[in-house]
């Protein structure tokens, strides 16, 4: 019987989604030196929330581009704001490009406690930007 309600309550949850402009796609190399140079393109940030979780994602998550003499990477930004305290979270960020192909998912664990909100951290969280 215990199992049959809580299936019950997770069939009922309420899932919010937002769409958000997540900023140019223009991606500075340094030296006056861009990627896209005169693109209007703008990145769409599409947030999922669940109303049960202790734990909201703003309308500014989402994952930009930026470059180091390394080479590309992905970065997180952000705020998440719990309704209760966290002591560990993840979060998946689907890509896809500008025609709507899939290009990967960055997932991103977090181990820390959580009371107030918080920015997600961009050194805490960089993906190396690949061709695969």
């Amino acid at each position: 019987m215990i199992v049959l309600l809580m299936i019950s309550s997770m069939i009922s949850a309420q899932v919010t989604t937002m769409k958000a402009d997540g900023g140019s796609v223009i991606t500075k190399l340094g030296l006056g030196l861009n990627i896209n140079p005169g693109s209007t393109v703008s990145r769409q940030f599409y947030i999922i929330n669940e109303e049960n979780c202790p734990l909201a994602l703003s309308n500014t998550v989402g994952i930009k581009t930026g470059y180091t003499n390394t080479g590309f990477y992905f970065c997180q930004s952000g705020m998440i704001v719990p309704s209760d305290s966290v002591t560990a979270f993840e979060i998946h960020h689907v890509l896809y490009n500008v025609f709507g192909d899939y290009i990967k998912t960055l997932s991103s664990i977090n181990v820390t406690d959580l009371l107030i909100a918080n920015e997600l951290s961009k050194n805490d969280n960089t993906w190396y930007a690949d061709e695969k």
